[in-house]
């Protein structure tokens, strides 16, 4: 039997004079990716960050912290499709973007055991592309997002001592951490985070980068877990033309260390 819709024109105007939500109505954030060349970029980690202390943050919109033992909700990220488009699901907030792929093998941290998921990922090179400002969930704006490399320049990352494992992590942005190394995780926020351009895992203490801005400056901090924890920080002024190299001193109790 077919159904009548001579009512459904009136059902649609009592929603708009109620102010209910449509029902394609914003429920995360979606856009696409595409490379230098404005071509679709697949294969692109699109991480979610607070859009207030640029912390990664899961599914449900909760802070990420690394110092729970298990993850009830997944990290809030996906990966883009062979046309350079993401969805992700968030709940409403504020919220930021930061995206990058690893070229080459890549693999997974097993200190982590799974619990980390994207943030467990690692690779000798990183391509960037790109970051947003804040968007606010839901809004036409979080689910129009356009990112794409931020410049052409390349970086060569070494730690000093180049620790021999996967887990000294870098993360590189446009501002400067504020407190000293040895103070650890408590400066990894604030202006920081949120003007990170990417991060990594250190596979054998170095990294390489591409895809930087140029004629500016870049600011990494280093944190290389251990029974004796490490830490460093290192600012590099990236030139308009040819490539960077930055050696990261790490700054432990150790003996071989600064």
């Amino acid at each position: 039997l077919m159904k009548s819709t001579k009512y459904l024109p009136h059902f649609l105007i009592l929603i708009a004079l109620l102010g209910l939500p449509a029902l394609t109505a914003a429920s995360g954030i979606s856009g696409r990716v595409v490379d230098a060349e404005d071509n679709p970029a697949g294969g692109v980690l699109v991480l979610v960050l607070d859009g207030e202390t640029g912390v990664p943050v899961l599914s449900n919109g909760k802070p990420f912290h690394r110092q729970i033992t298990s993850q009830p909700f997944p990290i809030a990220a996906s990966k883009t499709s062979t046309s350079g488009e993401f969805e992700i699901s968030v709940p409403e907030g504020s919220y930021r973007l930061v995206a990058q792929r690893w070229s080459g093998e890549t693999k997974l941290w097993d200190g982590g055991m799974g619990r980390f998921e994207h943030l467990e990922e690692f690779g000798p090179v990183i391509e960037l592309f790109g970051r947003t400002g804040p968007l606010t969930v839901p809004s036409d704006s979080a689910n129009n997002v356009l990112l794409a490399p931020p410049g052409n320049a390349t970086l060569k990352i070494t730690c000093d001592p180049q620790i021999g494992n996967n887990e000294t992590i870098v993360v590189f942005g446009d501002a400067a951490c504020l407190l000293p190394p040895e103070k650890g995780f408590e400066g990894w926020t604030g202006d920081f985070l949120c003007g990170a351009l990417g991060f990594n895992r250190m596979p054998h203490g170095e990294t390489t980068v591409r895809n930087l801005p140029r004629g500016r400056s870049v600011h990494l901090v280093a944190f290389a877990n251990d029974n004796k924890p490490g830490y460093a920080v290192e600012e590099v002024i990236i030139p308009d033309e040819g490539d960077s190299e930055v050696t990261m001193h790490i700054h432990a109790d150790w003996s071989d260390a600064h």
